[in-house]
Protein backbone atom coordinates (compact mmCIF):
# COMPACT_ATOMS: atom_id res chain seq x y z
CA UNK A 1 0.00 0.00 0.00
CA UNK A 2 1.11 3.88 -0.24
CA UNK A 3 0.49 7.01 1.77
CA UNK A 4 -2.08 8.81 1.33
CA UNK A 5 -0.40 12.41 1.69
CA UNK A 6 3.00 11.66 -0.29
CA UNK A 7 1.82 8.64 -2.51
CA UNK A 8 5.42 6.72 -1.03
CA UNK A 9 5.41 2.80 -0.59
CA UNK A 10 4.50 1.57 2.78
CA UNK A 11 7.08 -1.09 4.12
CA UNK A 12 5.47 -4.11 5.58
CA UNK A 13 7.34 -3.42 9.08
CA UNK A 14 5.32 0.07 9.13
CA UNK A 15 2.09 -1.27 8.79
CA UNK A 16 0.14 -2.30 12.08
CA UNK A 17 -3.38 -3.95 11.15
CA UNK A 18 -4.27 -4.55 14.42
CA UNK A 19 -3.98 -1.18 15.34
CA UNK A 20 -5.24 -0.08 11.76
CA UNK A 21 -2.59 2.15 11.15
CA UNK A 22 0.15 2.88 8.99
CA UNK A 23 3.77 5.04 9.25
CA UNK A 24 5.52 6.58 5.91
CA UNK A 25 9.29 7.27 6.70
CA UNK A 26 9.00 9.74 3.79
CA UNK A 27 6.61 12.34 5.24
CA UNK A 28 6.19 10.73 8.97
CA UNK A 29 2.59 10.34 8.06
CA UNK A 30 0.36 8.22 10.06
CA UNK A 31 -2.88 7.34 8.70
CA UNK A 32 -5.61 4.81 8.94
CA UNK A 33 -5.55 1.79 6.57
CA UNK A 34 -9.10 0.83 6.22
CA UNK A 35 -9.83 4.72 4.95
CA UNK A 36 -6.49 4.70 3.17
CA UNK A 37 -7.56 1.44 0.89
CA UNK A 38 -11.00 3.24 -0.31
CA UNK A 39 -8.76 6.76 -1.10
CA UNK A 40 -8.87 6.07 -4.57
CA UNK A 41 -12.25 5.01 -4.86
CA UNK A 42 -13.63 8.21 -3.04
CA UNK A 43 -11.34 9.79 -5.57
CA UNK A 44 -13.20 8.43 -8.75
CA UNK A 45 -16.64 9.23 -6.64
CA UNK A 46 -15.83 12.62 -6.17
CA UNK A 47 -14.84 13.29 -9.71
CA UNK A 48 -17.12 15.54 -10.80
CA UNK A 49 -16.38 16.51 -14.77
CA UNK A 50 -18.31 19.33 -14.66
CA UNK A 51 -16.61 21.77 -12.43
CA UNK A 52 -12.63 20.59 -13.08
CA UNK A 53 -10.10 22.44 -10.99
CA UNK A 54 -8.41 26.05 -11.83
CA UNK A 55 -6.66 26.13 -15.34
CA UNK A 56 -8.28 22.87 -16.13
CA UNK A 57 -10.79 22.41 -19.31
CA UNK A 58 -12.80 19.07 -19.92
CA UNK A 59 -14.38 18.16 -23.02
CA UNK A 60 -16.28 15.36 -23.90
CA UNK A 61 -16.77 14.88 -27.93
CA UNK A 62 -18.76 12.34 -29.66
CA UNK A 63 -15.61 10.36 -30.49
CA UNK A 64 -13.20 11.34 -27.64
CA UNK A 65 -12.64 13.43 -24.40
CA UNK A 66 -9.86 16.05 -24.02
CA UNK A 67 -8.65 17.13 -20.81
CA UNK A 68 -6.40 20.38 -20.93
CA UNK A 69 -4.26 22.26 -18.02
CA UNK A 70 -2.38 25.36 -17.61
CA UNK A 71 0.88 25.34 -16.51
CA UNK A 72 1.17 29.12 -16.26
CA UNK A 73 2.53 30.76 -13.27
CA UNK A 74 3.61 34.54 -11.81
CA UNK A 75 6.78 32.86 -11.28
CA UNK A 76 7.33 32.75 -15.11
CA UNK A 77 8.12 35.93 -15.01
CA UNK A 78 10.69 35.75 -12.59
CA UNK A 79 12.12 33.47 -14.62
CA UNK A 80 11.89 35.50 -18.26
CA UNK A 81 13.55 38.30 -16.72
CA UNK A 82 16.50 36.16 -15.30
CA UNK A 83 16.90 34.23 -18.50
CA UNK A 84 16.84 37.73 -20.44
CA UNK A 85 19.43 39.00 -18.12
CA UNK A 86 21.28 35.61 -18.21
CA UNK A 87 21.58 34.58 -21.88
CA UNK A 88 22.95 38.26 -22.63
CA UNK A 89 25.53 37.91 -19.95
CA UNK A 90 26.97 34.65 -20.87
CA UNK A 91 25.49 33.47 -24.34
CA UNK A 92 25.71 36.79 -25.77
CA UNK A 93 28.61 37.46 -24.52
CA UNK A 94 30.52 34.63 -26.02
CA UNK A 95 28.64 34.26 -29.43
CA UNK A 96 27.53 38.04 -29.91
CA UNK A 97 31.18 39.09 -30.60
CA UNK A 98 31.86 36.45 -32.74
CA UNK A 99 29.74 37.25 -34.79
CA UNK A 100 29.76 41.22 -34.92
CA UNK A 101 33.27 41.08 -35.49
CA UNK A 102 32.93 38.03 -38.16
CA UNK A 103 35.45 35.95 -36.31
CA UNK A 104 35.20 32.32 -35.24
CA UNK A 105 36.95 31.78 -31.97
CA UNK A 106 37.20 27.45 -31.52
CA UNK A 107 38.09 27.76 -27.60
CA UNK A 108 35.32 30.64 -26.60
CA UNK A 109 32.73 27.99 -28.40
CA UNK A 110 33.71 25.08 -26.79
CA UNK A 111 33.38 27.18 -23.06
CA UNK A 112 30.37 28.49 -24.18
CA UNK A 113 28.44 24.75 -24.85
CA UNK A 114 27.71 24.22 -21.63
CA UNK A 115 25.71 27.95 -21.25
CA UNK A 116 24.05 27.51 -24.22
CA UNK A 117 22.37 24.25 -23.25
CA UNK A 118 21.59 25.72 -20.06
CA UNK A 119 19.80 28.43 -21.51
CA UNK A 120 17.80 26.30 -24.08
CA UNK A 121 16.88 24.04 -21.39
CA UNK A 122 15.75 26.92 -18.68
CA UNK A 123 13.89 28.72 -22.11
CA UNK A 124 11.91 25.71 -22.17
CA UNK A 125 11.19 26.01 -18.60
CA UNK A 126 10.43 29.41 -18.67
CA UNK A 127 7.91 28.86 -22.12
CA UNK A 128 5.94 26.73 -19.98
CA UNK A 129 5.49 28.69 -17.39
CA UNK A 130 4.26 31.50 -19.07
CA UNK A 131 2.15 29.54 -21.57
CA UNK A 132 2.38 25.41 -21.34
CA UNK A 133 -0.23 23.00 -21.32
CA UNK A 134 -0.89 19.66 -20.42
CA UNK A 135 -2.98 17.80 -23.15
CA UNK A 136 -4.47 14.29 -22.95
CA UNK A 137 -7.12 13.06 -25.96
CA UNK A 138 -8.22 9.97 -25.24
CA UNK A 139 -10.97 7.73 -27.03
CA UNK A 140 -11.89 3.77 -26.75
CA UNK A 141 -9.13 2.36 -28.32
CA UNK A 142 -6.49 4.85 -26.79
CA UNK A 143 -4.47 8.19 -26.49
CA UNK A 144 -2.26 10.94 -26.49
CA UNK A 145 -0.77 12.93 -24.10
CA UNK A 146 0.93 16.01 -24.90
CA UNK A 147 3.22 18.56 -22.90
CA UNK A 148 4.41 22.27 -24.27
CA UNK A 149 3.37 25.74 -25.92
CA UNK A 150 1.12 25.72 -28.82
CA UNK A 151 1.92 22.87 -31.06
CA UNK A 152 5.84 22.19 -29.96
CA UNK A 153 6.64 19.87 -27.61
CA UNK A 154 6.33 16.63 -26.12
CA UNK A 155 4.07 14.03 -27.29
CA UNK A 156 3.10 10.17 -26.49
CA UNK A 157 0.27 7.85 -27.90
CA UNK A 158 -0.99 4.83 -25.66
CA UNK A 159 -2.92 2.11 -26.50
CA UNK A 160 -5.49 0.75 -23.88
CA UNK A 161 -4.87 -2.93 -24.75
CA UNK A 162 -0.94 -2.23 -23.87
CA UNK A 163 -1.62 -1.17 -20.98
CA UNK A 164 -1.80 -2.64 -17.69
CA UNK A 165 -2.33 -0.70 -14.68
CA UNK A 166 -2.31 3.19 -14.17
CA UNK A 167 -0.81 4.78 -10.94
CA UNK A 168 0.25 7.79 -9.43
CA UNK A 169 3.92 7.33 -8.32
CA UNK A 170 6.26 9.78 -5.87
CA UNK A 171 9.60 10.20 -5.97
CA UNK A 172 11.71 12.10 -3.90
CA UNK A 173 14.43 14.98 -5.35
CA UNK A 174 16.56 17.08 -3.66
CA UNK A 175 16.24 18.32 -0.70
CA UNK A 176 13.39 15.68 0.28
CA UNK A 177 11.25 17.37 -2.57
CA UNK A 178 8.37 15.55 -3.56
CA UNK A 179 7.51 14.83 -7.15
CA UNK A 180 4.36 13.40 -8.02
CA UNK A 181 3.52 12.20 -11.71
CA UNK A 182 1.07 9.63 -13.47
CA UNK A 183 2.58 6.22 -14.51
CA UNK A 184 1.20 3.70 -17.10
CA UNK A 185 2.76 0.41 -16.66
CA UNK A 186 2.72 -2.14 -19.32
CA UNK A 187 3.83 -2.61 -22.99
CA UNK A 188 2.87 1.41 -23.18
CA UNK A 189 5.04 3.09 -20.74
CA UNK A 190 4.50 6.54 -20.03
CA UNK A 191 4.88 8.76 -17.74
CA UNK A 192 3.63 12.92 -17.32
CA UNK A 193 2.11 15.37 -15.07
CA UNK A 194 5.34 16.17 -12.80
CA UNK A 195 3.90 20.28 -13.88
CA UNK A 196 0.71 20.00 -12.64
CA UNK A 197 -0.56 21.05 -9.38
CA UNK A 198 -1.61 18.37 -6.61
CA UNK A 199 -5.49 19.12 -7.71
CA UNK A 200 -4.99 18.95 -11.49
CA UNK A 201 -2.99 15.86 -10.86
CA UNK A 202 -5.71 14.30 -8.86
CA UNK A 203 -7.99 15.21 -12.09
CA UNK A 204 -6.06 13.89 -14.76
CA UNK A 205 -5.56 10.52 -12.77
CA UNK A 206 -9.39 9.96 -12.19
CA UNK A 207 -10.51 10.99 -15.46
CA UNK A 208 -7.93 8.62 -16.90
CA UNK A 209 -8.63 5.54 -14.07
CA UNK A 210 -12.57 6.13 -15.11
CA UNK A 211 -11.96 5.84 -18.77
CA UNK A 212 -9.18 2.78 -18.03
CA UNK A 213 -11.86 0.58 -15.75
CA UNK A 214 -14.58 1.31 -18.48
CA UNK A 215 -12.44 0.00 -21.27
CA UNK A 216 -11.51 -2.65 -19.44
CA UNK A 217 -15.04 -3.56 -18.68
CA UNK A 218 -15.87 -3.61 -22.74
CA UNK A 219 -13.41 -5.87 -23.10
Amino acid sequence: MKCERCHTEIKPENINIQKDTAYCHSCHNVFSISQSLNSEERLLAELDTDYPPKRVIFEKRSRETIVRASTKSPIGYFFLIFMVIWTSLTVGAIYGDQISSGRFDLLSSLIGIPFLAFSLIFWAATAMLLAGKVELRFDRTGGKVFVGVMNYGWRKEFSWVFVDKIEIKTTIGQKGRRQRRIQFYGTDKLSFGTLLNSEQLDFFYAVLKKAYKATAMLG
